[in-house]
This record gives structure tokens, C-alpha cells and sequence, in this order.
């Protein structure tokens, strides 16, 4: 969880709270040389986060040896719809919509598509939407249609996004969206969570930035 903020950062947006309290558990057993280089023993960690406004969220970290394809991804729970990633990095997300409970059936009936992820090109200058896609993967015969796949970028296409927003706010002479506070706090969730876990899973406060 040191390097947790690829999975905490949409937490932290979709609940737009700073996180405040966490708690980590590591498991499993990491070969001694890997110990030695990144001075953790676990594989695995997993995190429970406390947002100030009362929401909740958890994220796991495995990055070594744990027989999973590589998935940075997000799902989000709620009474009328869900979202959930695809199981691969690259997998299409799958939406979930809740319908009427049945009398006699627990929960209720769901029902469930797969869906293409936007890349929301289309807010950015001309100039640079093409970094939204895999460069190799650009058509410039047929720039919408390259772009309108997918084919997310660094980052599932964030890159040029993230830079667009910070060189605005420069322009604008306001504060950018990830400011130097909320980087402070998704990255230092990240890193007390992996303090919790190697207190076995004692609850850590997050300091204020």
C-alpha cells in the first residue's frame, strides 16, 4: 500500500471527503529477497478507509506473487446500481441496475450489461485528445473513431487530462483539482495504511496536510 494511490484516488473523488482513518491487514508470505528490497513481508494488503464525511471504502494491493491477471481497477456499490471493472486491466466494466425486490426472493433481480469505457476526449484541445488512446492505436484518417475505442492511454487515457487540468488552473489562476492537500492525502493513506498493516491492523489516523 506505500504506492496505494492509483486505487485510492477515485475513492477519495467519488466521495469528494479527504480519507481520515485506516486500517490495513497484510497476508501471505513475500520471498525474502523482495523483503529485503521493499521492506514489507506481505504480498497482499488490504485496506479498510474511513472518509471525514462518513463513507467507506477498502482497497487491496497485490503486486507480487499472487496468480492474478494485472488489474488496476475500481467497483462501486449501491442500492439501485453498481459498477464493477472488467477482470482484466483492459476488460469493458460491467453496469448493474437493480430492479423491483420480489416478494420471497432475497435481494432483488439485477440487470447487468458491459459497457465501453469513455475517454471523454471531446474536453480536451484537438491538439492533444490523441494521448487519450495508445498512441500506436491513432487513426489520423480517422482520429474519432480511433479515439471513440478506447484504447486508454497512460493511465486509461488520464495522462493528458490531468496535465489539461493543471496547466489551466495556472491560466485561471485557481487552485487545480488535485491540489498539493488532497495529493498529500491520497498518498499518505496510502502509506499509513501499510503502517497499520505492520501493526496488525491497528487503526491509523491521517494526519492533515
Amino acid at each position: 500500500m506505500w504506492y496505494g494511490t492509483h486505487a485510492i484516488g477515485p475513492m477519495v473523488a467519488l466521495s469528494n471527503s479527504r480519507v481520515k482513518r485506516v486500517n490495513c491487514f497484510g497476508s501471505g508470505s513475500m520471498a525474502e529477497e523482495l523483503q529485503k528490497q521493499y521492506n514489507n513481508p506481505y504480498p497482499v494488503e488490504s485496506a479498510l478507509l474511513e472518509f471525514e464525511n462518513g463513507m467507506k471504502g477498502e482497497a487491496t494491493r497485490c503486486l507480487f506473487e499472487t496468480a492474478r491477471v494485472y488489474l488496476e481497477g475500481l467497483s462501486v456499490y449501491g442500492s439501485k446500481a453498481s459498477f464493477e471493472w472488467g477482470f482484466a486491466d483492459n476488460d469493458d466494466p460491467y453496469i448493474s441496475i437493480g430492479k423491483e425486490p420480489v416478494e420471497g426472493l432475497r435481494g432483488s433481480e439485477t440487470e447487468v450489461t458491459q459497457m465501453s469505457m469513455p475517454n471523454f476526449h471531446e474536453y480536451l484541445p484537438e491538439s492533444i485528445q490523441k494521448y487519450t488512446i495508445n498512441v500506436k492505436d491513432f487513426d489520423p484518417l480517422n482520429p474519432q473513431l480511433s479515439l471513440k475505442k478506447g484504447h486508454g492511454g497512460g493511465h486509461h487515457g488520464s495522462h493528458p487530462h490531468l496535465v489539461h487540468e493543471f496547466v489551466r488552473s495556472i491560466i485561471e489562476e485557481r487552485r487545480p483539482a488535485i491540489d498539493e492537500n488532497l495529493g498529500a492525502n491520497i498518498t499518505a493513506a496510502g502509506i499509513y495504511a501499510h503502517i497499520s498493516a505492520m501493526d496488525n491492523g491497528a487503526p491509523v489516523m491521517i494526519p492533515e496536510f
